[in-house]
């Protein structure tokens, strides 16, 4: 063992004695043990939190995992009997993070035992809490858990619904501190004779890499609180109970100055700025990198603008309608209004879509909306096609272009020249455009990429596809030359009127 110079906070004598390699310290004199994990500013801030879901995200070096397990220690060490689960997607991830740094933040003093039976591994602490440790991949034995805490380790690598599953086993009343009369020590019961919680000690971390999927879509955006690098969409829907904190690496004080630029050498804009600098606006492999730069607030469409509408269709999956407006002065396209229901008939559907259809103004829509073309296709029972059911309740399909490369190429150039936006309020497009991948790829990999998206979770993608298909391939036509005539080197001649006569007639009264 080493010593350490400084004297025990304790008993203000002794001096600390810390094995290498561990992050606390024991007082040769007193035993007292002192925790030496010293939090930077943003660390603290993510420990004073008490919101009970509390996501950490962040890029490389900036301590997540020394931040979580410090927290979580925390709660092992104040809920005396409670449970605390650790989980990741497998169990070697826990192993290789999570757990090393237990060891090196929990004093062995203060554990009681220890069970290694694999399945069942577990530290219980003098206090009485126990810890738990499971692989993602086999869940079905959550359902089982009375839980004070958990804790996940790269949560985007985790379905969402471990997450639903956990948050349902978080209610272990160890956890709560109760009102009770200072006399008699019997707890005391609110009006619907429950008892009054004077304390919520519940807790759920949640410890990630920044990622687009449902961490962001499911968590961030619905953060009640968002600490750090804030992401560039808007948030429709918060929870109280959520609060995230998102980390750059450059916050890190400790972490050597060429850290970034080394680590940055080589690597894709979308890396650096996920892994380094905390970026939920990009990601490996997007359709779109800057999709999220492109989503506007809401505002009334004028109603001489030019709309299009185009839909895609589903029974299990979604059935989704699009509406779109053309700025005549700008040629900007956008995104405003969308339909996206399962499970609907057609009739249900085609009630919305009109409902959409007749807000457009008289003769301001372009053409047939334009549906996805297997709408085409003819049942073999009835020989009657998706479009023909549509025909019955007024609506007029004319296929859509599904050249999908040709499609993604035209929509990027909409996006790119700042030509294509989406209303945030079209919550469901917000959400595919940003998932909308293509498939995973190491750096290192010497294959031709694929050029084709993953096809999952893309219905108002296909949407914009077939929209867009229908524009010109240079924007600037969309522009109206009746509205600009300037830059367009017009010449415009008014009308002039005809040249008096010499003479005038004489005008005889009425009644002549």
């Amino acid at each position: 063992m080493s010593s350490v110079t400084h004297r025990c906070s304790r008993c203000k004598f002794g001096k600390l004695e810390v094995e290498e390699g561990k992050k606390f310290g024991i007082c040769e004199d007193c035993g007292a043990i002192e925790m030496l994990y010293n939090p930077q500013t943003y660390q603290a801030d993510f420990h004073r939190d008490t919101t009970r879901y509390k996501g950490l995200f962040g890029g490389y070096g900036t301590g997540k995992t020394t931040s979580a397990v410090a927290e979580v220690i925390d709660h092992c060490i104040s809920v005396p009997n409670g449970l605390t689960l650790l989980l990741a997607q497998t169990l070697p991830n826990l192993t290789e993070t999570v757990l090393k740094e237990f060891r090196t933040q929990l004093p062995e003093s203060l554990i009681a035992f220890e069970t290694k039976k694999q399945g069942s591994e577990s530290i219980t602490l003098v206090n009485g809490h126990k810890i738990i440790w499971r692989a993602s991949n086999n869940a079905g034995n959550l359902r089982s858990l009375n839980l004070t805490c958990f804790y996940m380790e790269e949560a985007s690598e985790i379905d969402y619904s471990v997450f639903a599953e956990l948050k349902a086993r978080l209610r272990n009343d160890k956890a709560l501190v109760f009102k009770t009369d200072p006399e008699t020590r019997e707890y005391l019961l609110d009006e619907n004779g429950r008892r009054i919680v004077l304390e919520n000690r519940l807790l759920g971390v949640i410890c990630s890499n920044p990622d687009i999927g449902w961490i962001r879509n499911e968590f961030l955006l619905k953060s009640k609180h968002i600490y750090g690098v804030v992401p560039n969409t808007p948030r429709l829907e918060v929870s109280e109970d959520y609060s995230s904190h998102v980390w750059s690496t450059d916050m890190n004080q400790y972490l050597p100055p060429d850290f970034i630029s080394n680590n940055a050498f080589g690597k894709p804009e979308w890396w650096v700025k996920r892994y380094l600098y905390g970026s939920f606006d990009y990601s490996e492999g997007m359709v779109y990198p800057d999709f999220s730069q492109h989503i506007v607030q809401w505002f009334d469409i004028p109603p001489t603008w030019t709309r299009l509408a185009s839909a895609d269709f589903g029974l299990r999956d979604a059935t989704v309608m699009l509406m779109f407006a053309i700025d005549p002065e700008t040629g900007i396209v956008y995104c405003y209004d969308e339909h996206y229901k399962s499970n609907l008939s057609v009739r249900d559907n085609a009630t919305a879509m009109n409902k959409m259809l007749d807000a457009v103004p008289h003769g301001m829509l372009r053409g047939q909306p334009v549906g996805d073309p297997s709408g085409q296709q003819r049942s073999k029972n009835d020989l009657r096609s998706l479009y023909d059911h549509y025909r019955e309740y007024g609506i007029y399909f004319k296929p859509g272009v599904n050249d999908i490369l040709s499609g993604l190429s035209k929509v990027y150039t909409y996006f790119s020249l700042g030509r294509l936006k989406i209303f945030e309020t079209c919550s469901n497009t917000v959400r595919e455009g940003l998932a909308y991948k293509y498939k995973t790829q190491e750096l290192s990999s010497n294959k031709n990429f694929d050029e084709k998206p993953i096809d999952k979770d893309n219905h108002a993608m296909d949407c914009l596809r077939y929209a867009i298909q229908e524009l010109p391939d240079n924007p600037d036509n969309l522009i109206s030359r009746a509205w600009t005539p300037s830059g367009l080197n017009w010449s415009i001649t008014r009308f002039e009127l005809p040249p008096e006569p010499k003479e005038r007639g004489v005008y005889l009264p009425d009644d002549y």
